[in-house]
């Protein structure tokens, strides 16, 4: 008799089921028979899954070729066209053929942190201490947690006398990435540069820098101008 009244609310259970705005939950008290509770709704509709902007033509992912490896997978869209210009165990560059100082050029850095600051630390030391030289503006940034890090990405317009600029006004669109993993913070920059006259390169580089993937995740980029 136990056995026929399971099977029943097993099939009131199934007929239930296709109805959209009813949940069927079954449960089978100690020593009694099992039992068929009908809900009136199913439940919140689940939040679709988010996705970010489409790769646009005439750009491609790669994988970012560190000499020596990183602890942390890294990929990048390039334009078509472009390759990579040097490579050393932490340090890579894409360029467009034999490229000149001021010609737009995508460049990537890995390294372990030598400090001992958390990730979170590690981001607002560099968002408070960068480009902080005169004549620099940042135009637009974005931070927060990633992953099992943090990032501060950002537009820039550079100084000559900054680190990353070339000999003259640089528009940079960059990402800072504390990043830990096998038991190590590493930490990554991504920085896209071209002369802030050059308006055709910046438009190349822009949809490129939406697409910065660090250990299997995109890192969220502010919205760019120009």
């Amino acid at each position: 008799m136990r056995r026929i009244q399971a099977l029943c609310a097993a099939g009131a259970a199934v007929l239930l089921a296709g109805c959209g705005a009813f949940q069927v939950r079954t449960s089978e008290e100690g020593g009694g028979v099992m039992g068929v509770r009908v809900a009136q709704t199913a439940g919140p509709t689940p939040t679709p899954t988010e996705t970010g902007p489409a790769l646009a033509d005439g750009y491609q992912l790669v994988d970012v070729p560190f000499s020596e490896g990183c602890g942390v997978p890294m990929r990048v869209a390039v334009p078509d066209g472009f390759s990579v210009g040097s490579s050393t165990g932490d340090y890579v560059t894409f360029v467009e053929g034999t490229a000149a100082l001021d010609d737009p050029t995508i460049s990537i850095y890995c390294s372990d942190s030598v400090l001992s600051e958390t990730a979170a630390e590690h981001i607002e030391t560099t968002r408070s201490y960068g480009y902080q030289e005169a004549g620099t503006t940042k135009i637009s940034e974005r931070k927060g947690q990633f992953g099992n890090g943090y990032f501060w990405s950002y537009q820039v317009d550079m100084s000559p006398r900054e680190i990353f600029a070339g000999t003259s006004q640089t528009m940079l669109y960059g990402a800072d990435i504390a990043y830990t993993a096998e038991g190590r913070l590493f930490t990554l920059k991504y920085a896209a540069t071209a002369p802030t006259e050059d308006v055709a390169g910046q438009h190349r580089l822009q949809p490129a820098a939406d697409f910065v993937e660090v250990d299997g995740r995109f890192v969220p980029m502010p919205d760019w101008a120009g």
